[in-house]
């Protein structure tokens, strides 16, 4: 793809990032556990040394490695916690050797609705006493929490294998819905434990409100940590069982109950409503609940254009080669420099390859750094192996399994955040240099990667199509079926090219009948002036296109987008560096030939 760009992340403590304290849609939080310490449990929030956690029971939260951990083992003899922990709850805790069986962890910010999730690696399950051995224990997340009433909603994995959804109010627990989700017999003297130990495993909770106002709560666990979110269990709180449903803000948070915990990379996104399942008959009583039938998977309800991005605000980064450029000839060019802001003040792809040393880490940074100006980022992935089969950006994964977990780890760094993904530009255009069976290979990669992406329905997803001289429409419609276009937002055309965008409007539109009204994204970051006789790389005398908008005035056409970012060169040709090397000098003659 005449491509490659090392992404540098704008700084941020990643550590201890907060995004918004209070009640809202859209705040985010991120906590890596990044930062060394030791927070001990106080009986009020306010009391907690912590700007950003309350631990109310468990003892100790120990933060070191980039994990936070509970307690492990027995507390020494001398610790004033296994007193304490001895005189109020001998039994729960073992005498107070244990105190991490009753762990309680909560965000000191707030929100109403949200989407939180949390990695989980058991390391112990603390079951010396057989009278403690309880299917009911696990480890929970919980959202709603008010720190006045101790009410709060809590979705657990239960050691039976059980996935459950609770609302805590007054003094009782009323199971709102409880589903066998683990495979395996769960014997209390026996098998005791379904969780797996030493693995670490991820849940998410959704906690959101119906079109009609009613709170929903969906609980997803992913199980290999590779992307694929499996529903759990959801239900519709509609106040029939244990009395009002709990409408008001409040904290989030992990618990677990008899067992040592490692827990990583924490992270709330604010959602402004969760689609309800299914219209089902409620429970009658706390003690019998009847189960809900289970939807399938549903993404946030579409907007009336069918625009995914309709309305959102376009990421634009204060760290881009354009900006910096400009601040760069500000004293010594200041007329180039003014020319130069036209690149700085627009939204631009980040392209992801091998050039990342931590893509998992590099895509949360970026995704964090967006979500702080209410935004969507745009990443490029493009690491597929055979990248450009062998031309100017050869390179990609070495195989099929290391792409897998690349793709993966690109996914877990997005996390619950909005983003939108251009997949692998030339991929499906280029694909007929490779053998039969590589290209089967390929088209597998991209299915897998649509997937892996798609578990999060906030990422938009758009797999790149080539361009209106590459493949027919046509051939090119069958190509993104096989690579799963269907489950995909739609598909990119006229990546890192110059072609008219009224041409790639007549081809995209053509693409998109032959599937199913697919919707589609232009790149128009260097197709002012229109492609020269078919040249791609570094051509002389073209100009910076339509800036990137969502507002196209077409209905398939989510947005024009500069995913190729001007400036950066296709090559070692026409006089240009290697591919994704900043060119000053090329990137001011595309300004200076824009038409705005």
């Amino acid at each position: 793809m005449r491509h490659k760009q090392a992404f540098a992340a704008s700084a941020m403590l990643l550590g201890l990032a907060v995004l918004g304290g209070t009640a809202g849609a859209q705040e985010a939080f991120d906590y890596q556990f990044s930062t060394p310490g030791t927070l001990t449990e106080t009986r009020r929030s306010s009391d907690s040394p912590s700007p950003y956690w309350w631990l109310r029971s468990g003892g100790r939260l120990l933060v070191g490695g980039g994990t936070g951990t509970t307690i492990t083992g027995d507390l020494p003899e001398n610790d004033p916690l296994r007193a304490k922990y001895a005189a109020a709850a001998p039994k729960t805790t073992d005498g107070g050797r244990h105190p991490q069986n009753s762990f309680r962890l909560f965000t000191k910010s707030k929100w109403k609705n949200s989407i939180q999730s949390i990695e989980v690696e058991l390391l112990a399950a603390n079951l010396s006493e057989p009278a403690n051995r309880h299917a009911f224990n696990g480890v929970s997340l919980v959202s709603r929490y008010d720190e006045s009433d101790a009410n709060y909603y809590v979705a657990t994995l239960r050691m039976d294998g059980k996935a459950v959804i609770k609302k805590k109010s007054g003094d009782n627990f009323y199971t709102l819905v409880e589903k066998t989700f683990l495979p395996g017999t769960y014997s209390r003297d026996g098998n005791y434990n379904l969780l797996t130990i030493n693995k670490p495993f991820r849940l998410r909770l959704e906690t959101g409100e119906t079109a009609a106002g009613q709170t929903a709560l969906k609980f997803w666990v992913d199980r290999e940590r590779d992307g694929n979110w499996q529903l759990a269990a959801d239900v519709v709180d509609n106040g029939r069982v244990g009395g009002a449903a709990l409408v008001a803000a409040g904290a989030n948070g992990v618990l677990s109950d008899f067992m040592d915990v490692r827990w990583d990379n924490y992270q709330v996104a604010g959602v402004a409503t969760v689609t309800p399942p299914a219209p089902v008959k409620e429970p009658e009583t706390p003690s019998t609940p009847k189960e809900p039938t289970a939807p399938a998977e549903q993404a946030p309800e579409p907007t009336p254009s069918g625009n995914p991005l309709a309305g959102k605000k376009l990421y634009v980064n204060p760290n881009s080669d354009g900006r910096r450029q400009a601040e760069a000839w500000r004293s010594s060019r200041p007329a180039d420099a003014a020319i130069m802001e036209k690149l700085g003040n627009v939204a631009i792809g980040s392209w992801f390859g091998d050039w990342n040393s931590n893509v998992e880490s590099d895509a949360r940074n970026l995704v964090l750094a967006a979500s702080r100006e209410g935004a969507v980022p745009l990443l490029v992935a493009y690491n597929i192996p055979q990248r450009d089969c062998g031309s100017y950006s050869a390179g990609g994964a070495n195989n099929p399994e290391g792409y897998r977990s690349w793709i993966n780890n690109l996914a877990r760094g997005i996390g619950n955040g909005e983003a939108v993904v251009i997949l692998e530009p030339d991929a499906l255009a280029g694909m007929t240099c490779l053998s039969e069976a590589d290209q089967a290979a390929r088209m597998e990669l991209l299915k897998y990667a649509v997937g892996a992406l798609k578990a999060n329905p906030k990422t938009y997803v758009y797999v790149d199509a080539g361009n209106a001289n590459w493949v027919p429409a046509g051939e090119m419609a069958s190509r993104l079926k096989r690579a799963d276009i269907a489950r995909a937002d739609g598909f990119a055309v006229n990546v890192s090219n110059f072609y008219e965008t009224a041409r790639n409007v007549s081809y995209g539109e053509a693409v998109s009948k032959e599937t199913g009204g697919k919707h589609f994204i232009i790149d128009t970051s260097r197709n002012g002036a229109g492609s020269p006789g078919g040249e791609w790389c570094n051509p002389g005398g073209r100009a910076l296109g339509q800036t990137s908008t969502t507002n196209t005035g077409n209905r398939l056409v989510d947005a024009f987008y500069w995913v190729k970012p001007p400036g950066q060169s296709d090559g070692t040709c026409n006089g240009g560096p290697s591919a994704g090397v900043w060119w000053p000098e090329y990137a001011l003659e595309l300004a200076k030939r824009a038409g705005w």
